[in-house]
């Protein structure tokens, strides 16, 4: 078991800014008449494929991404509750940035990553950037440090066809049951993975419902 564990992959480059501002980023390729919505409350800022690669490779190679793919949201655009009147809360989940740099630390590098971000976020809203009051910046070794994630990775580790199914997260041991008796596993690292589905707590669940005879012994 030890061996599967030390084998199992928690490559990350995700980040995230939570940020507090005047205003919410106004995207100019927006359409209300199109779309039929007031405002697009959850947008990814990434316009082909191509671009996703590029943002990619850079990370691949151990630097942030010049170009980092975005997903922000706006909470308050629904619920106002959240931020003092006529202020927003923008939550901007993203890539690539890996979390260990080639040649470089985070340290020197923090603030520039955070400006190539604003970058992207200002050519997609332009002017987005002088809105912001203050912000929070979490990368993955500050995902890491203060949630726990191995490496920052959201979803506990890399879901990739041989880390799931039946070697989620180790084999012999991805019916959700531990080696100890009567503590299961029900987070991202076990199978199918994360993404807020609420699928391993469920299939959690229904092994305990299994083992409860056996575990009422104890």
């Amino acid at each position: 078991m030890m061996a599967d564990l030390a084998r199992f992959r928690t490559f990350s480059t995700a980040f995230k800014l939570n940020i507090a501002c005047d205003a919410p980023p106004r995207f100019k390729s927006f359409d209300v008449e199109s779309t039929g919505l007031d405002y697009p409350d959850f947008t990814h800022l990434a316009p082909d494929v191509d671009y996703m690669e590029r943002a990619f490779d850079d990370a691949k190679y151990g630097w942030y991404s010049k170009q980092p793919f975005l997903s922000p949201v706006v909470p308050t655009m629904r619920d106002d509750t959240l931020a003092p009147p006529g202020k927003h809360v923008v939550n901007i989940f993203g890539g690539h940035a890996p979390y260990e740099l080639k040649n470089g630390v985070w340290a020197n590098e923090r603030e520039n990553f955070v400006r190539n971000v604003m970058a992207v976020m200002n050519e997609f809203a332009p002017g987005f950037s002088s809105s912001i009051i203050d912000m929070q910046v979490l990368l993955p070794p500050d995902l890491e440090e203060i949630i726990g994630l191995p490496q920052g990775h959201i979803f506990h580790g890399e879901i990739t066809p041989d880390q799931l199914f039946f070697k989620r997260p180790v084999p012999h041991y991805a019916d959700y049951r531990s080696p100890v008796v009567g503590l299961y596993l029900c987070g991202s690292s076990t199978h199918p993975g994360g993404g807020v589905t609420g699928v391993p707590g469920r299939n959690a669940a229904r092994e305990i419902l299994k083992d409860w005879p056996r575990l009422r012994r104890y």
